[in-house]
């Protein structure tokens, strides 16, 4: 409706401009009046052309008094394709993004699927000993049983030696045979016995070997944790796709590889740790190649990884924007200044290390150790420690930013500012 009204609107006005301009040119040529010592006729004209512009300035500026959707097509068009393209590019990010964290995923099942199937099999086979060892076991009580049966039949044969001679040398020719028949079987119960150890050793030896590997799934000597970050850096953007490949690939083979070693990480036979896939370090290089200005570029390990064994990684990719801006409040935290000056470091440290976790997430460069670098100049933290101490009660510490901090350019530089609660 408010469209149709805009367009009558429109005809109304032109019309009227054409009317006047119509009785214009008309009394011009009537009267034969000039222009700029024109001719008539041509000063007719020129009334008649003017009139057309006039209908046509006329028809803009109404249309851009009145909708401020013509006034963004006509004068904010440029800002709007250069907003557009901008989210374009961060739905690429997100989607390689979202497509890095889906394989993770996979490479986390088929890992996971792999130590349990290791696991199953390690059972089996310790079951599998124990049913063993009760074989032998039963064999072993048998034995012993006929030991006693033969012990108990020389008993018997003993005390009838009192009855006569000849039953007495025959009950000990049936002993002397007796002994024979025990050897073979006192033979057999000390193999059984030497077996019976081999056994218990190799049971000792599964036991090791699955607790070792519960412990490695669970709590074992992990070089680096999932989504750790292993070493960042900055990467020009806006180049050639090639170049920038071979410049991740030195960074991944150099500096990044240094620090898993460093970890206890490695590839067996070879003085590398890291293993990344071919897809993603093109992926990584076509985004930054396509990125205008530095991109952060982290490199972070698929999942668990334990010392000895490498680490798979993939790169996530930050563009270099502003992150914080000056005198703006990154973290706070109340504390009581009654508390002694060991607890209120230790609350001033907690507060850092929550400055730092916010920088890291915002996607600025990290040093080797995962962290921002110096955040704030120490020799600031007794003084902030005694204008603590200086109220009574709780008090406000804030961490400032001290400059606008950008995620390509650090460390990040804060200063500490304290305020008594209201």
């Amino acid at each position: 409706m408010y469209g149709i009204r805009l367009v009558l609107a429109l005809i109304i006005v032109g019309g009227i401009i054409a009317f006047i301009g119509d009785k214009i040119g008309m009394k011009v040529g009537r009267k034969r009046l000039t222009l700029f010592g024109l001719r008539p006729r041509h000063t007719s004209i020129i009334v008649t052309i003017l009139t057309g512009a006039f209908i046509a300035g006329a028809t803009i500026g109404v249309l851009s008094i009145v909708s401020e959707d013509v006034r963004t097509a006509l004068f904010n068009m440029k800002e709007l394709k250069e907003a557009l393209a901008d989210s374009k590019m961060q739905i690429r990010l997100k989607d390689v993004e979202l497509e890095q964290k889906k394989e993770l995923a996979r490479r986390l099942e088929l890992e996971i699927a792999q130590k349990t199937v290791d696991f199953e099999n390690l059972k089996q086979e310790y079951q599998g000993v124990l049913a063993e060892k009760e074989k032998v076991q039963s064999a072993l009580d048998s034995v012993y049983k006929e030991l006693e049966r033969v012990e108990a039949e020389h008993q018997a044969a003993l005390a009838k030696v009192s009855e006569t001679q000849k039953a007495l040398e025959f009950e000990q020719q049936r002993v002397e045979r007796l002994k024979e028949l025990s050897k073979p079987l006192a033979e057999a119960v000390e193999r059984l016995k030497t077996e019976v150890a081999s056994l218990n050793e190799e049971k000792k030896r599964l036991t090791e070997e699955i607790t070792n590997l519960q412990t490695d799934l669970y709590f074992g000597n992990v070089a680096y944790r999932a989504d750790e970050i292993v070493l960042s850096t900055v990467i020009e953007g806006n180049r050639d796709a090639a170049v920038i490949k071979n410049e991740l690939l030195d960074f991944l083979n150099g500096p990044a590889n240094e620090e898993a070693l460093k970890r206890g990480a490695s590839i067996e036979g070879k003085d590398k740790a890291l293993q990344v896939i071919p897809e993603h370090l093109d992926q990584a290089a076509e985004i930054i190649s396509n990125t205008k200005g530095k991109v952060v570029v982290r490199v972070v390990s698929y999942a668990n990884a334990l010392v000895g064994n490498p680490v798979p990684v993939y790169f996530k990719l930050f563009k270099n924007q502003r992150i914080f801006t000056k005198d703006e409040v990154i973290a706070q935290a109340k504390v009581d200044s009654f508390r002694s000056a060991d607890q209120l470091l230790m609350d001033i440290l907690n507060l850092l290390g929550e400055v730092n976790e916010k920088a890291i997430e915002a996607g600025m460069v990290t040093t080797p150790e995962g962290t921002v670098g110096q955040t704030v100049n120490w020799t600031d933290v007794p003084k902030t420690i005694d204008k603590i101490k200086s109220y009574s009660g709780l008090v406000t510490v804030a961490a400032v930013a001290a400059r606008d901090t950008y995620s390509a350019e650090g460390p990040l530089q804060i200063r500490l500012e304290v305020a008594p609660v209201e």
